[in-house]
């Protein structure tokens, strides 16, 4: 009885390893971990806008090279940051990132605008001509585009972080708005000396605004970069298409 039982066990281990096989995975397989994929118009989108991006910023550095002078570290070195941004931006495009790629996208719109602003600075002059330059303008498109498509690509993947992320980045765009109005706009009075009392409550109101805004600009950063990171560790959803 004996022999006739562990016959029995083999010939089950052997239908269950058929089975196995039949069903293309094996007892020692286990399932790969993929990470976000984005969708196609994401995908193109970002080929797109990062391959005009770095162009412009390539032109950018032929031009800064051409410059009469000191040799120009300092932006040629920006321009080429920016370069590189946008052809990373390309690569996230042509999915050769699997990992993050949402995040790579709004660091991303963040370099460019950063590189572009303190590239053109010191050929305006000043923070309000540079508010008007084209080619800043041209870049902060491209990085909002950036930023908005990382957005798109979390809310396919994770509907519930993305209101976090847009909170911080509401939380983000009202900080940099106050420092707007206060370097360009009429809030620019607060940076000016007055007599008397109004100076002691002016530079309170500086000490008090400098710290909220900093809270702030923390908590902010901190929504962003959690909503990302829990969309990253999310089951894909419905619309997180291929």
């Amino acid at each position: 009885m004996s022999v006739v039982a562990d016959h029995t066990d083999r010939e089950a281990e052997a239908a269950a390893d058929k089975a196995e096989v039949a069903g293309g995975t094996s007892s020692d397989e286990r399932p790969a971990k993929s990470g976000m994929q984005l969708s196609r118009p994401v995908r193109w989108a970002s080929v797109g806008l990062g391959s005009f991006s770095g162009l412009s910023f390539l032109w950018q550095a032929v031009a800064v090279l051409q410059t009469e002078g000191v040799f120009p570290a300092v932006p040629l070195s920006l321009a080429l940051v920016g370069a590189l941004t946008c052809a990373m931006v390309v690569l996230v495009g042509m999915g050769r990132f699997a990992e993050g790629p949402a995040m790579t996208l709004c660091i991303a719109g963040l370099c460019v605008v950063g590189a572009a602003g303190l590239l053109r600075l010191p050929v305006v002059g000043n923070v309000g001509q540079l508010a008007r330059d084209p080619f800043l303008l041209s870049q902060g498109g491209v990085g909002a585009a950036f930023v908005i498509l990382s957005g798109w690509a979390l809310l396919a993947r994770s509907p519930g972080e993305t209101r976090r992320v847009l909170l911080g980045v509401g939380l983000l765009a009202a900080v940099f708005g106050i420092l707007g109005l206060v370097l360009v706009g009429p809030g620019g009075v607060v940076l000016r000396e007055a007599a008397g009392l109004l100076e002691i409550v002016r530079i309170s109101a500086l000490l008090v605004g400098g710290v909220v805004l900093a809270v702030v600009l923390s908590v902010g950063g901190h929504l962003v970069i959690t909503g990302f990171e829990r969309a990253a560790d999310a089951k894909p959803g419905p619309r997180d298409a291929t």
